[in-house]
């Protein structure tokens, strides 16, 4: 096994993709920006950066969960929810046109990140799954999220990675709609799914902290 150098934490990207993703990933972009070509040519027009979408869809997630808990009414999140899912979906390809740099991902990362957040926060207020589930879902995407990034930074990325946020978001509005109660469920298998990168991405970068020491 060749040495890995090691890496300053300044130079850690927020690159969070896994090996077996980047093809697919590669091909879905290019669909997408040319199928939102439009909308990021008005965007470029109007001289709008990547990352004032990435902290519009913050802001809008914040004011819509804050709505939402005061008002008791689980409408507006989902409604937030909505338009932070098309904000993201507008500034990876917006990024990719003006050439943006790591900050522009980081933000996006960071964006998606509070996304789930205050979606455990929203599903537990409203009793969509309970708390402490809430709670492990979030802790354990989290840590994976990390791990990719820190793996990614010392070129040993995950060979695979599921990040199930989509399939939340839509057992949440499938429940908000038909009260099919799938929120929980996903939540609890999501959990399990997590839980292996968890661990399997802690024991990799273990490893490699021994065999720096070691070489």
């Amino acid at each position: 096994m060749p040495k890995l150098p090691l890496i300053p934490l300044s130079f850690i990207s927020a690159d969070v993709h896994s090996r077996g993703e980047l093809s697919i990933i590669s091909r879905f972009n290019q669909f997408k920006d040319s199928l939102l070509f439009p909308f990021t040519s008005l965007l470029q027009l109007a001289h709008i950066k990547p990352i004032y979408l990435s902290l519009a869809g913050i802001i809008v997630l914040l004011f819509t969960l804050t709505l939402s808990l005061l008002l008791n009414q689980p409408f507006y999140f989902l409604i937030g929810l909505l338009a932070h899912l098309i904000l993201d979906g507008l500034d990876g390809p917006l990024a990719r046109r003006q050439k943006t740099t790591i900050h522009g991902a980081l933000a996006d990362v960071t964006a998606d990140h509070i996304g789930i957040i205050t979606t455990s926060l929203f599903v537990s207020y409203f009793n969509y799954a309970s708390p402490p589930l809430a709670i492990i879902y979030t802790l354990l995407y989290t840590t994976v999220i990390t791990l990719a990034i820190i793996r990614n930074a010392f070129k040993i990325p995950y060979q695979f990675l599921f990040r199930p946020r989509l399939y939340i978001y839509l057992a949440l509005a499938i429940d908000y709609s038909f009260n099919f109660w799938l929120t929980g469920p996903a939540l609890l298998l999501s959990s399990f799914l997590l839980l292996l990168p968890t661990v399997t991405g802690t024991t990799s970068l273990l490893r490699y902290k021994i065999y720096q020491r070691l070489n």
